[in-house]
């Protein structure tokens, strides 16, 4: 349902697939977050088991800075489940820990690990 709503508000989700199985789904809110919307939430980034060694991750982490910033932003706000490979995973490519906590995302998820990643090499 999060992601249908994503995807009617102009956000962008991307899909990754061996043939015709999802095996990657990644998505950004198009609403801008932070005094002065300078981030975008990354909704999700999940990628099944068999496939986590091959840089899907990263691939669609990219897709996902690439669609952020069409949005007119300069970083992507995650809100990362608070496990070592998952946190592990963005500080590798780039995340640290958010400058501007979103208190409204806090108050949803206040156990998650948020980070933020500059969508600008």
């Amino acid at each position: 349902m999060r992601q249908k709503k994503i995807k009617k508000d102009g956000g962008c989700i991307i899909g990754a697939f061996d043939q015709d199985e999802l095996v990657g789904v990644a998505s950004v809110e198009k609403e801008k977050r932070g005094t002065s919307s300078s981030y975008c939430k990354m909704d999700i980034l999940y990628v099944s088991r068999n496939y986590r060694e091959m840089k899907l991750g990263y691939k669609l982490l990219e897709k996902c800075k690439k669609g952020a910033k069409g949005f007119g932003v300069q970083k992507l706000y995650i809100s990362a489940t608070p496990t070592k490979n998952t946190v592990d995973f963005y500080l590798r490519n780039g995340a640290v820990p958010v400058t501007e906590l979103d208190a409204e995302l806090y108050k949803i998820e206040p156990d998650d690990i948020y980070l933020e990643i500059s969508i600008y090499d």
